[in-house]
């Protein structure tokens, strides 16, 4: 760049002088700490005064970028300037070479057939098994708390408690959730402080779960409606089914990579068709499961729908301004 300038559009009559080395070499190499995703590549110039060539490729970690100039001639005819000046211009555009650090393109992103295979198994999975359940909801509990709440409620509240399905539900979707949320995050880091933070997440979920229910407890009684903390933790327990259904299937979306929902991470080649269907899911599984919850909840207080609703809105009004004192404590 500095041996030639951009040459001026117009014709000359007096030979162009070329200076600089007879061969000159650059090499460049670049190491962004998470690898690349880049096609080797090569694109040269020739003409009878000079050839400028761009080599592109990957070595290990390291993007190679390197460049060779070689002059052929001293002097440019003025005859041949025209076609001189449109392959300097070719020349000086590979002198730079873009790369996009935010990540691959979105067409890249959604991958092939293969890299779709995961998610949308699991999505077949995931809608036969729920037609499945929707013509067995008179029959099997766990079908009817997906579709039919309030009738399976009315059997499952009956003169004894089962705990067998609750417990294995409650263990079952508290053990996903910290695999979506810790997990993610040490598998994606694999460092000391994340493991703490996996082993604080275990600890702490199981705790918040049953200080919840006691809030949600004491907010129905709040509301004049009496309910054992032991018999809405159960209603819990039943409600998480659609919570199990959906994680399960948001982990066998992401083929079990439970790293590509960690905050940091970078979407690789074919990765986004599995985080999209595992986020929706784990949404659509809470939203289910409150629905659930709203249902067997009322039936285990014996009392409506609506005062449940009300007590979830307590429920939400004292989380909101934990959250809120706890956020303005830490900024003072």
């Amino acid at each position: 760049s500095d041996w030639l300038d951009l040459p001026e559009d117009a014709a000359r009559r007096d030979p162009r002088a070329l200076s600089g080395p007879r061969r000159a070499a650059q090499t460049i190499r670049v190491d962004n700490g998470l690898g690349w995703s880049i096609e080797p590549e090569h694109a040269s110039v020739d003409n009878p005064h000079f050839r400028f060539a761009r080599d592109v490729r990957v070595e290990g970690d390291d993007l190679v970028v390197r460049a060779t100039w070689t002059r052929i001639s001293d002097a440019v005819p003025a005859a041949d300037d025209a076609r001189f000046r449109e392959d300097m211009a070719k020349a000086r555009d590979l002198l730079a070479y873009a790369v996009d650090l935010d990540g691959i393109s979105l067409e890249d992103q959604w991958g092939t057939l293969r890299d779709r295979a995961w998610p949308l198994g699991a999505l077949l999975g995931c809608i036969l098994l729920l037609v499945f359940a929707c013509r067995r909801r008179r029959r099997v509990r766990a079908a009817g708390v997906l579709f039919a709440p309030r009738e399976t409620a009315a059997a499952i509240y009956g003169r004894t408690l089962d705990w067998t399905v609750p417990a294995i539900c409650l263990v079952t979707v508290m053990c996903l959730g910290i695999a979506l949320d810790g997990g993610a995050e040490y598998a994606a880091s694999r460092d000391s402080a994340t493991l703490v933070a996996l082993g604080r997440s275990v600890v702490m979920l199981p705790l918040r779960v049953g200080f919840w229910t006691l809030v949600m407890a004491w907010a129905l009684r709040a509301l004049r409606v009496r309910i054992e903390w032991s018999r809405l933790l159960h209603a819990v327990g039943w409600a998480m089914v659609p919570a199990v259904l959906f994680n399960v299937v948001a982990v066998l979306a992401l083929g079990g990579h439970v790293e590509r929902l960690a905050s940091d991470h970078v979407i690789g080649p074919g990765e986004l068709p599995g985080i999209v269907v595992a986020v929706v899911m784990s949404v659509v599984g809470s939203i289910w499961a409150l629905v659930s919850f709203v249902n067997l909840g009322a039936a285990a207080a014996a009392t409506t729908r609506s005062r449940v609703l009300a007590a979830m809105a307590i429920w939400l009004t004292l989380a909101a301004a934990g959250a809120s004192a706890l956020f303005f404590a830490k900024q003072s």
